[in-house]
């Protein structure tokens, strides 16, 4: 076996890093890089609520009770899955 092969699947063995899902309103759920949903979670403990029902009295307050963001902890390999489901427009069982 090769420097260059070994190297090859040295590679192909090497950890991958994770994604996340932050899902904040039911249908809206974003996947994004572990590491970089942490961060959004993280700025939440300084997040506000703006409320734009009223035309021209718009008001800033703290966070209602019922904002909680759900963050799931998603695989590399679950990961993959979803996006090749996704593309191909069709379901793959994810485990």
């Amino acid at each position: 076996m090769t420097i260059a092969k070994k190297q090859t699947e040295a590679e192909l063995l090497k950890k991958k890093p994770n994604y996340c899902s932050i899902r904040f309103d039911y249908g809206k759920t974003y996947i994004l890089p572990y590491n970089e949903g942490i961060k959004i979670l993280e700025a939440f403990q300084y997040a506000e609520y703006l409320n734009t029902e009223e035309y021209n009295n718009h008001t800033i307050s703290g966070l209602p009770k019922d904002v909680s963001p759900e963050f799931t902890a998603i695989s590399q390999q679950v990961y993959l899955d979803l996006k090749l489901s996704a593309l191909l427009k069709v379901n793959v069982t994810t485990e």
